[in-house]
């Protein structure tokens, strides 16, 4: 589990968190290539905040496998 602390963030928008703290949540962290995806990904849309590293090097993989699929995140 992922520790995040959403003191700041009025727009929290997290549906799977278990509240830990009074400003903090832990968020279930998955690898993008531990799951079992469709074949021919196109693209990939992902919401991270500030956990881009971390995402990049959880899909490296499926990024390769499926020749460089655009990849939009906010930051």
């Amino acid at each position: 589990m992922v520790k995040k602390n959403f003191a700041q963030d009025n727009n929290l928008k997290v549906p799977n968190y278990e509240l830990n703290t009074a400003n903090s949540y832990a968020v279930k962290v998955l690898r993008l290539d531990t799951l079992e995806l469709f074949e021919n990904i196109e693209f990939i849309k992902v919401d991270i905040e500030g956990m881009e590293l971390e995402f990049f090097k959880g899909a490296m993989q499926t990024i390769s496998e499926n020749s460089f699929p655009p990849i939009f995140y906010e930051r």
